[in-house]
């Protein structure tokens, strides 16, 4: 997947703006979205790709989420669904758990696509457009949080990031129409990819399970 990606997308690191959090480093999902308005014009013109792109179905895409949605409410049932398929998994065999883990799981992100001991990210394009950002820097956030002296990265930070790859998966589902076929299946495989490596800690000890 590493290749495809290489030869599909040009890298780029996600420059980080400290104006969308609060002073105690606090993020929300909806805060972060609506301070992000202001750059749904700009940094959509990079590359084949981009042009193509619309800020504005990423933007139609973002509000639909935003519809009739609190934190709590979605944190709630995220973690009710993943508890509910934990349950699930608890009543196979410890070997048959394995086995399946093993069998579906992709590779983990390697030392190109992010800097473990800071938690920032390559984000090929257009997974690094501005429009992205609310979504790019929990992740982000989140992941350092491993490095980080007395901190403790456990599964309800997995969840985190858990619930802001599904958002960027959703908007790229949003513009699937206008990118070729391939390209779609490269940017959701980097997706999972990410979502795999925020189920470890720093220790490389899963916390998902």
């Amino acid at each position: 997947m590493a290749t495809v990606l290489t030869a599909m997308f040009a890298i780029t690191v996600a420059n980080a703006d400290d104006g969308l959090f609060d002073t105690d480093g606090a993020s929300t999902v909806a805060g972060d979205i609506l301070e992000s308005r202001g750059d749904l014009a700009e940094g959509l013109g990079r590359g084949a790709v981009l042009r193509s792109l619309s800020a504005k179905r990423f933007q139609e895409a973002i509000d639909k989420q935003l519809e009739n949605r609190k934190e709590s409410v979605e944190l709630y049932y995220d973690i009710k669904q993943l508890r509910e398929e934990q349950l699930k998994e608890d009543r196979m065999s410890a070997s048959d758990r394995m086995k399946i883990a093993n069998k579906q799981k992709p590779d983990r992100l390697n030392e190109n696509q992010i800097k473990r001991d800071t938690g920032e990210i390559y984000w090929p394009e257009p997974l690094d457009s501005p429009v992205l950002e609310p979504y790019r820097r929990p992740i982000e956030k989140t992941l350092a949080k491993r490095h980080q002296p007395n901190a403790e990265y456990r599964e309800f930070d997995f969840i985190k990031v858990h619930r802001m790859v599904k958002r960027m998966e959703e908007a790229i589902d949003s513009i699937r129409d206008e990118l070729d076929v391939r390209e779609l299946v490269a940017l959701k495989d980097y997706l999972v990819q990410i979502d795999y490596e925020a189920r470890f800690d720093s220790k490389n000890n899963r916390v998902d399970f």
